[in-house]
C-alpha cells in the first residue's frame, strides 16, 4: 500500500495555537515521528479544530505508523475513519477516496492472511425503512392519511354522485394505506430513537454474535 502524501492546510483565520500545533505535527510527519504527529493531531481534533487537511494528515500518520515497527492495533481503522472525515468535509477529494479504497483493501488482505473475514454490519430492514425520513415526517404522513380517509368516508356517505363515490373510494383506500404505514413507521422511528444511540467502539478485534451464540 503506497503512502499518502501529507498536505499543508489552507487555514481560514486559525488560532495561533492551532497553526503552531499543525505545523509541529507536519514536522513530526516529515521526520517519521508518527506517534508524536498522531498525538498532536488528535489533540487538535479534541479541541474542536475541524479542517479536511487536518483529518487527511491524521490519516497519513496512522497509515505510516501501521507500516512501521511501532504499529498498534486499529491504526488502519483510525486512518479510514479520518479519511471519511475528509470526504464529509470536502466531498469528492480524490486523494482521500483513493486512500480510503487502498486502506480498506489492505484491511481485507490482512484478514485473509489471518484467516478471518471482514464483517459488514448493516441495519435491519425495519431500521433502514424508518430512517428514510424523520419521525415527524412519518407522523405528518399518518395525519394526512387520517384526513384523506375521513374525506373519503364523507364523500361516500353524503355525496350521491358517481364521481364523488369513486373519489371517496380512492380516498378511503389511499388514506387507510397512508394512515397505517405512517402510524407504524412513526412508532418504529420513535422506538429506535428511544432504545438506541450512536456510539464509537475501538477494539483490537470484534466478532458479531447472534442471540443464540451469545448465550
Amino acid at each position: 500500500m503506497r503512502a499518502l502524501a501529507w498536505q499543508r492546510p489552507a487555514f481560514a483565520e486559525p488560532s495561533a495555537d492551532s497553526a503552531r500545533d499543525f505545523a509541529s505535527a507536519n514536522q513530526a510527519l516529515k521526520r517519521g515521528a508518527y506517534t508524536e504527529a498522531i498525538d498532536t493531531l488528535e489533540l487538535l481534533a479534541d479541541r474542536g479544530f475541524v479542517h479536511p487537511d487536518e483529518s487527511f494528515n491524521r490519516a497519513v500518520a496512522y497509515v505510516e505508523r501501521a507500516r512501521s515497527s511501532a504499529a498498534l492495533p486499529g491504526d488502519l481503522g483510525h486512518a479510514a475513519a479520518a479519511l471519511c472525515e475528509v470526504l464529509a468535509l470536502r466531498p469528492g477529494d480524490e486523494a482521500a477516496e483513493n486512500g480510503l479504497s487502498r486502506i480498506r483493501a489492505e484491511i481485507s488482505r490482512r484478514h485473509v492472511r489471518e484467516g478471518t473475514a471482514p464483517v459488514m454490519a448493516r441495519p435491519s430492514l425495519a431500521r433502514a425503512v424508518t430512517s428514510l425520513f424523520d419521525e415527524n415526517v412519518w407522523a405528518v404522513i399518518s395525519v394526512s392519511g387520517s384526513l384523506l380517509l375521513a374525506l373519503g368516508l364523507i364523500l361516500r356517505r353524503f355525496v350521491r354522485r358517481t364521481s364523488a363515490e369513486l373519489a371517496g373510494a380512492v380516498g378511503i383506500g389511499l388514506g387507510a394505506l397512508l394512515l397505517a404505514s405512517g402510524a407504524s413507521l412513526t412508532a418504529g422511528a420513535r422506538h429506535f430513537r428511544l432504545s438506541s444511540s450512536p456510539a464509537v467502539v475501538v477494539v483490537e478485534e470484534a466478532r458479531l454474535l447472534d442471540e443464540s451464540a451469545s448465550r
